[in-house]
C-alpha cells in the first residue's frame, strides 16, 4: 500500500503536501506507473496517461508493492493519447523486470514502447527490449538510420529476478545509454524526433506474437524528460516513492502528493 507524506509549504495561503524526487527536477517527470492495483495502470505523473489493460495480465508481488505479469500471449498495457513524454531531445525510462530466458514470450520482446503506429514507420522507439534472451537495450525499430541502438553484451536478466533497466538518451553527449542494476552496461549514438503519441507496455498488440510480446514481471515504470545521471538512475532503484502532481502556477495551487510504499 502507500501512504501519504511530505513537508507542507505554502502557496497562496493553502498548504500543500510537498516531496521531491532526489535531485530529479519534478518537471521532468513525464509518465509514472506503479502497478499497485489489480486491473489499473494508473500514471500518478501528473500527465494523466491512464493504460487500457488487454489480455489478462495477473497482479503478483512486485519489487515494491504489487507488479504486473504478462504471459506473452496477448496481455499488454495500451496508452494512447500521451502527453508528456518527450518527442525528441533527453530522455530516460526505467522500471524492474523479471523474467525466465527459457520463456521471454517474443524473440524480440518489448517492454517498453514509444512509438506512432505502426511503431516502425512513425519512427517510435523501442526503449526497453529484450535481445537474445539475456540481453537487455534500446533501439529505434530494427533497419532505420540513425537507430540509437544501445544493447547490453553478456549482461543476464533473464534469471527470472527482479532487475532494475534504464535507458535513454542524452542530446549533450549524443549518446544513448543502458544501466542494469545501476551500473552503466551499452552506449550507442544518433538522434531523431520520435513519434511519441502511443506507449505500449508488455508488447504492441498491432504486431504478431514471433516478435513484440513479453512474458514476465513488470513493475515501477516511469519515463523523464531528461537524460538521468548514474547517480539518479541509482536513486529511482529504491523505489519511486515521491511523485510529484503539479498544476500551472497560472494562478491555480501547486499540488503535489508524495507517495511511498509499504516495505514492511
Amino acid at each position: 500500500m502507500r501512504t501519504l507524506l511530505g513537508a507542507t509549504i505554502l502557496f497562496y495561503g493553502i498548504f500543500a503536501s510537498v516531496d521531491t524526487l532526489a535531485d530529479i527536477p519534478a518537471d521532468t517527470i513525464a509518465a509514472m506507473w506503479l502497478f499497485d492495483t489489480a486491473g489499473v495502470v494508473e500514471d500518478v505523473s501528473g500527465h494523466q496517461n491512464p493504460g487500457i489493460v488487454n489480455g489478462d495480465p495477473e497482479w503478483i508481488d512486485g519489487k515494491y508493492g504489487k507488479a504486473i505479469l504478462f504471459d506473452g500471449d496477448g496481455d499488454n498495457v495500451a496508452i494512447f493519447e500521451v502527453t508528456g513524454v518527450p518527442a525528441q531531445g533527453a530522455i530516460t525510462a526505467v522500471g524492474w523486470i523479471k523474467y525466465d530466458a527459457e520463456n521471454p514470450g517474443g524473440v524480440f520482446p518489448e517492454i517498453v514502447t514509444i512509438t506512432g503506429q505502426p511503431q516502425r514507420d512513425d519512427g517510435g522507439l523501442q526503449i526497453i527490449f529484450i535481445v537474445g534472451k539475456a540481453n537487455v537495450g534500446m533501439i529505434r525499430g530494427w533497419g532505420l538510420v540513425p537507430n540509437l541502438a544501445a544493447i547490453t553484451d553478456g549482461v543476464e536478466v533473464g534469471d527470472n529476478t527482479w532487475h532494475h533497466i534504464a535507458t535513454g538518451y542524452d542530446p549533450e553527449t549524443e549518446e544513448s545509454f543502458v544501466y542494469v542494476d545501476g551500473a552503466r552496461k551499452a552506449t550507442g549514438e544518433g538522434d531523431y524526433e520520435r513519434r511519441a503519441d502511443h506507449i505500449f507496455l508488455g508488447g504492441r498488440p498491432h504486431e504478431d506474437n514471433t516478435n513484440s510480446p513479453y512474458a514476465g514481471g513488470l513493475d515501477e515504470v516511469a519515463i523523464f524528460a531528461a537524460a538521468l545521471s548514474q547517480e539518479d538512475v541509482v536513486r529511482t532503484m529504491d523505489g519511486l516513492e515521491e511523485v510529484l502532481l503539479t498544476v500551472s502556477p497560472a494562478g491555480k495551487l501547486a499540488t503535489t502528493w508524495a507517495r511511498l510504499k509499504d516495505r514492511s
